[in-house]
Order: C-alpha cells, then structure tokens, then sequence
C-alpha cells in the first residue's frame, strides 16, 4: 500500500504507446534493488546524527553546574546512600533481633505449659496406677485370708 500511495502522489507522465506506458509504471512501481531502502538507511541516520547533535548541544548550554562539581555532588550521594543503607541494615537486624526474642520467649512459655500438662496427666496417671495396685494388693489380702 505505501508503494502505492507513493507511487500515486508522483507526477503523471504522458508517454507515446502501452509499451513505454508498461515500462515507466514498472519503473516507478519497483524501485531498484537496494536503490530505495538505502535512502531510508541514509535518512535515519542524518536524522539519529543531528538528534545526537541538539542533545549533545541543548546539555551542555543547560548543565547546571561543572563536571567537578558533578562528580564531588555524586560523591557526596554516594556517602549518603551508603549511611542510609548502613543505618536500614542496623534496624533490619534489630528488628530481627527483636523478632527472634519474641519467638524465643513465646516457645518457652508454650513449652513450659506442654510440661505442666505433662506433669498433671503423669500425676493423674500415677494416682490411677497407685490406686490400682493398692487395689490389686487388697485383693491378694483378700484371697490369701
């Protein structure tokens, strides 16, 4: 479609017979190898070069300050950032220091209730077992006398 739309915008030329009319339709339809994609090569490359150009330009007339200055202002970030992260670090290890004293202290007390409950089922258990063999012994008594 684009060639077509190309094509029809160019001028019309009058010509003699079909014969010539054929050969300067083809000659307009197909461009010559390599001929029109060469053009687009080209064009995109003046265009990518002054675009450089004016961005290379439009920084250089709008820096706001030397590249001494750029470079001692990074620096200085750089500090910073690092201070940041250091001070982020010492409070995400607090956190987690906090974190693992909770769930320390929750664990014990859970297991310091499973023992308790423990001890109070073993407590129950003997008194059942003592009372059983207190049981038993009565009736060997029993039997015996």
């Amino acid at each position: 479609m684009a060639r077509k739309e190309f094509v029809s915008s160019l001028p019309v030329v009058m010509v003699a017979d079909e014969k010539q009319a054929a050969k300067v339709a083809t000659a307009v339809e197909t461009p010559e190898p390599g001929g029109f994609r060469v053009g687009i090569w080209i064009g995109m490359l003046i265009g990518m070069l002054t675009g450089g150009l004016a961005g290379a330009v439009t920084m250089l007339l709008l820096a706001p300050q030397s590249g001494q200055r750029t470079r001692a202002k990074l620096r200085r970030q750089g500090v910073e950032l690092r201070e940041q992260m250091a001070d982020s670090m010492e409070d995400a290890m607090g956190q987690a220091g906090d974190r693992a004293h909770q769930i320390t202290h929750d664990v014990r007390r859970q297991a310091e209730k499973l023992e308790h409950r423990g001890q109070v089922m073993f407590d129950g258990q003997m008194d059942n077992l003592t009372t059983m063999v207190e049981a038993g012994k009565d009736a060997v008594q029993s039997i015996r006398e």
